[in-house]
């Protein structure tokens, strides 16, 4: 959560897209924090199991954090320069 905050920091002083980009991440992290009891500790360290579930699902999201990019600039209307 450290390394978060300072990175959310610093896209709020950002402008335009960067600006954006940490009202989003803001917004993810909200949602997937609210999944935990707000009464239990993170843990320090994962078992390998949990490390390997940890790295399938953080690239899982990723990828549908590009989709979603994706498919959101093939609906935008093409420029046509004359």
């Amino acid at each position: 959560m450290r390394g978060y905050e300072i990175n959310s920091a610093n896209l709020a002083k950002g402008e335009g897209n960067q600006r954006g980009s940490g009202v989003r991440a803001g917004k993810a992290v909200s949602q997937i924090l609210s999944l935990f009891d707000g009464d239990a500790a993170f843990p320090t360290s994962l078992k390998l199991e949990d490390q390997a579930r940890f790295f399938v699902g953080y690239y899982h999201q990723t990828a549908a954090l590009y989709a979603k990019r994706e498919n959101a600039d093939e609906n935008q209307p093409a420029d046509h320069a004359a």
